[in-house]
């Protein structure tokens, strides 16, 4: 028996139709997930409970990681987690790991020919958690 005849037995095409069914059930319920994630996140930043319209962020360790991203941007040094201008003049050393620095990095330098990279930071920064919930 051929392959081709293999193929073309009608159960191999119901199943096949009951399986992307299937998929588009959790394509769904995927999109009306990140719908509703898009529409929590949007009304708290217009009723201002999240402040990122006013040039804020929500908590202190928002900025924080702001600022070590920052610093590697201005270092380049990858293992140095000390933050010196915190309890100068030793710093303080942070027990976070790279892999969201990059992504912020990664973020603020595209945007970085058109607003600087602070700025880009800044609005990368406070974009990165709503876009990785979805």
């Amino acid at each position: 028996m051929s392959s081709s005849r293999k193929l073309a037995r009608p159960g191999w095409a119901h199943a096949a139709k009951r399986l992307s069914t299937a998929e588009a059930g959790i394509a769904l319920a995927i999109l009306i997930a990140s719908l509703i994630a898009i529409a929590t996140q949007t009304s708290l930043v217009i009723r201002g409970i999240v402040p990122t319209l006013e040039g804020g962020l929500v908590d202190t360790d928002d900025y924080l990681c702001l600022v070590r991203v920052e610093h590697l941007w201005q270092t380049g040094a990858w293992f140095d987690s000390v933050i010196p201008r915190i309890d100068p003049p030793t710093g303080l050393a942070l027990h976070w790991t790279r892999p969201m620095d990059v992504l912020l990095m990664a973020g603020a330098l595209l945007a970085t020919p058109l607003v600087g990279f602070r700025s880009a930071l800044f609005w990368w920064g406070s974009l990165v958690s709503p876009v990785l919930l979805i």
